[in-house]
């Protein structure tokens, strides 16, 4: 349900910002790879067939210098760009974001934290900490500084 609900902000996001609202194909940007399959799998497939949109996907290692090209040759294609928070309030600073109107948007449905000035998350990640319990069987990393401390605990990291 949030996925669905997610996608169908992030498309309606995108086709306010459309030059016309006739218009029935958004050009997406993607990294590629997993995040492209998952998002066409849950995300903007689902919301676009729902909608009776065309979806034209197109990936890029770095979605702030694509839109940056787009932006700086007056040639913007790109409706719905996958970029990361950080990328987006930069991309914003730099006048090549519009904010998102959320009088239009309704972010209720959206998890916690995901709605910001330039974006809405759409994925997640994480960083654990592990290691070889037969190496450190008697004592373990118990903290982050414990972990990153090599004397005490040597090993790759």
């Amino acid at each position: 349900m949030r996925g669905s609900i997610l996608a169908a902000g992030l498309i309606a996001v995108a086709f306010a910002a459309s030059a016309s609202a006739e218009e029935t194909t958004l050009t997406l940007n993607t990294p590629g790879g997993a995040v492209q399959e998952g998002g066409r799998a849950v995300l903007w497939g689902p919301a676009a067939k729902k909608l009776g949109l065309t979806i034209k996907e197109e990936t890029a290692d770095n979605a702030l210098d694509v839109l940056r090209l787009e932006v700086g040759s007056n040639s913007v294609k790109t409706d719905i760009i996958i970029m990361s928070g950080y990328q987006a309030a930069i991309a914003g600073s730099e006048g090549m974001l519009e904010p998102i109107d959320y009088k239009a948007v309704d972010a209720s449905g959206f998890l916690p934290g995901t709605a910001a000035p330039y974006c809405v998350g759409i994925y997640g990640y994480a960083a654990v900490m592990a290691w070889n319990t037969k190496t450190y069987a008697k004592e373990a990393p118990s903290s982050w500084a414990d972990f990153w401390n090599v004397e005490k605990f040597p090993g790759k990291r």
